[in-house]
């Protein structure tokens, strides 16, 4: 008999592309990026076969008062099947976690999915998908990266970030700790991530920083301020914005903004259709950021699985009193897993 429970759990599983495991209060709305932030994880696979390649890339903003600085990353080594498939069962796989022995530091974690990621599991029940999980770590540090012996608790991961004048350990504004996953198969399921092709301001698509991994970038050295450009040009026009005294405020004038995705992003649910016997495609979902200003409904429903595309999946930014350049970012998610991203620049003018 067909576990329902547990092809459930294969989806919920694949969708916790992104979670922080450290914790603090006085975070500000999750859509305004005031502090160092993580936006996700590219990664090349969501869905991976034994054997395979995987990276995972940071796509991140440090958009602290004191930005530019230098930010350390650090990925520790992939971990695969974790007791109970939890997240923090892999800890204790870390070992030795000294300043000369976490993982690579950089950019991005690569790593080759075992052979026996799956057969080595006890054998699923009959009419349940198989799968084996791999796990990547990282952290984002505005200091300096040190072990904590003991953590702080089972489920957070056994790092903190010391300040590099005090001493002290930093919190959740200036540290930020999560994970990425890959869920593995041997019955060939496969998941791209979203096909993101631009980015429109006012109706009118604009020349976009980033797309797609493009957005991932390194920690130290520090990505220096960002030049304003010439609002006169015409090519820049779309992009500069007027200025609003209400500063983010609902009173400022709506500003559509939004991706260009791709319709073929919305992908047939495989495990669904395999064991189900239905035609669902998956969910995808987009959450929007900015720096400066404020985005008015920070997550639009992209695909419902049933339900199928929204063409409204947009929103309305309110820019900001002071003028100057700003970043806005929308990162489009769908529920096995597969993530991509894209970065613009506008320019708050006085007019």
């Amino acid at each position: 008999m067909k576990n329902k429970s547990l092809i459930q759990r294969w989806a919920l599983l694949a969708s916790l592309s992104l979670t922080s495991v450290a914790c603090g209060e006085g975070f500000d709305p999750v859509s305004d990026l005031r502090t160092l932030r993580a936006i996700g994880v590219a990664k090349n696979k969501s869905y991976a076969n034994p054997g395979d390649e995987i990276t995972m890339e940071l796509v991140w903003q440090d958009a602290s008062k004191d930005a530019p600085r230098d930010v350390t990353i650090a990925w520790l080594p992939a971990c695969f099947n974790p007791p109970g498939d939890l997240y923090y069962g892999c800890f204790a796989q870390f070992g030795d976690l000294s300043p000369g022995n976490m993982g690579s530091l950089g950019e991005k974690l690569t790593f080759t999915i075992p052979d026996d990621i799956v057969s080595s599991r006890p054998p699923a029940d009959p009419g349940n998908p198989t799968f084996g999980i791999a796990f990547g770590f990282f952290a984002l540090c505005a200091g300096d990266l040190v072990p904590l012996d003991p953590p702080p608790s089972k489920n957070a991961l056994p790092l903190g970030c010391r300040d590099r004048s005090t001493g002290d350990l930093l919190g959740p504004d200036d540290f930020v700790a999560g994970y990425a996953q890959v869920m593995v198969s041997t019955e060939g399921f496969t998941n791209a991530n979203p096909n993101i092709t631009g980015f429109t301001v006012a109706g009118a698509e604009v020349e976009h920083d980033c797309i797609g991994s493009e957005c991932a970038r390194p920690g130290t050295p520090a990505e220096p301020e960002p030049e304003p450009f010439d609002c006169t040009e015409q090519a820049n026009a779309a992009r500069c914005i007027a200025t609003c005294e209400d500063d983010g405020d609902d009173t400022c004038p709506d500003i559509d903004i939004s991706p260009i995705v791709s319709r073929d992003s919305a992908e047939l649910d495989e495990v669904a259709a395999r064991y189900y016997d239905r035609n669902d495609t998956e969910q995808l979902w987009i959450d929007y950021y900015s720096d400066r200003g404020t985005v008015r409904s920070p997550a639009r429903l992209l695909n419902d699985a049933t339900q199928g595309w929204n063409d409204d999946y947009g929103v309305e930014f309110w820019a900001p009193k002071e003028p100057g350049p700003l970043s806005v970012w929308a990162a489009v998610h769908d529920n096995r897993g597969g993530a991509s991203f894209v970065r613009v620049r506008l320019q708050a003018e006085q007019r």
